[in-house]
């Protein structure tokens, strides 16, 4: 029988070699944790600037169209209800309004993707270029950027304003 003053057996301590292995191990997989963190954050924001980028480029391309073609809403209403019907992956979501804020044309679909209360950022200058893109989650939870733009599509009226969405 045991004496009751007797301690527990010991655990076998890890030799040299064991904790060597286990530094190394744990140092290795905290580096390669690092690492992969930092390229998905820094992929991550690649995209977003390039989405950012591209939302921009589309808009400035229909500002282009209604200022080359006065009176007429045509080519826009061409390019605006295209952007989303006959693209797969990217696709952009417009609405057109004029100086009072009565929609001249919308994509189909827009109203539903843009909340009442979406926080678009200040239309860039009608001369100007698009500063601001912001990052927008519908009511029900579909990412997307949103901008807005000043048009000069009829020089006897004041600007339009142009509200774009890309998803």
């Amino acid at each position: 029988m045991a004496s009751p003053d007797a301690a527990p057996p010991r655990r076998p301590a890890l030799g040299l070699t064991e904790r060597l292995v286990l530094g190394y191990v744990l140092a290795a997989l905290f580096t390669l944790s690092s690492a992969a963190v930092f390229l998905y954050h820094t992929l991550y924001t690649s995209f977003e600037i390039e989405d950012a980028e591209l939302l921009t480029d589309h808009v400035n391309t229909l500002r282009h169209e209604l200022e080359s073609t006065p009176q007429s809403l045509h080519e826009a209403e061409e390019i605006i209800l295209s952007t989303a019907t006959h693209r797969t992956l990217e696709r952009y979501y417009g609405q057109l309004l004029d100086h009072t804020g009565k929609v001249l044309l919308e994509t189909p679909g827009f109203s539903e993707l843009v909340d009442k209360d979406a926080a678009f950022p200040v239309a860039a200058p009608k001369d100007g270029n698009i500063s601001e893109v912001a990052r927008h989650f519908s009511s029900k939870g579909i990412p997307s950027f949103l901008a807005a733009a000043l048009v000069v599509h009829d020089p006897s009226k004041p600007p339009s304003c142009t509200m774009w969405l890309w998803t």
